[in-house]
């Protein structure tokens, strides 16, 4: 796709959900530094406001693609010990480890 500024765009659709906006947010952060999270969201609100329960949502479906990408990663991991799978699992436990700080678990 092409942008008013003659720029080539592409949209990765793969981790695109359904319903909700704030799904795709809590999904897409899983992938990506706070800091991106924080351009994204500056953008974002530059459209439309974030939902007075954007926080609330936001870390339950967070927490909800965390297990199950987790869980995956762990299952390649144990047959594919690479240093990618390595950081994937490590990503995952750091973000395992905030959500328990979000919900009082830590």
């Amino acid at each position: 796709m092409v942008n008013e500024q003659g720029a080539l765009v592409a949209i990765d659709w793969d981790e695109a959900h359904a319903g909700d906006p704030i799904a795709d947010i809590a999904c897409w952060s899983l992938f990506f530094p706070s800091k991106r999270l924080e351009l994204l969201l500056e953008g974002y609100k530059q459209v439309t406001d974030l939902p007075a329960n954007f926080d609330e949502k936001f870390h339950i479906y967070r927490l909800r693609y965390l297990v199950s990408k987790l869980a995956l990663r762990h299952k390649k991991y144990s047959y594919n010990k690479s240093p990618i799978m390595q950081d994937l699992v490590k990503v995952g436990r750091q973000a395992l480890a905030e959500e328990s700080v979000y919900f009082g678990l830590s």
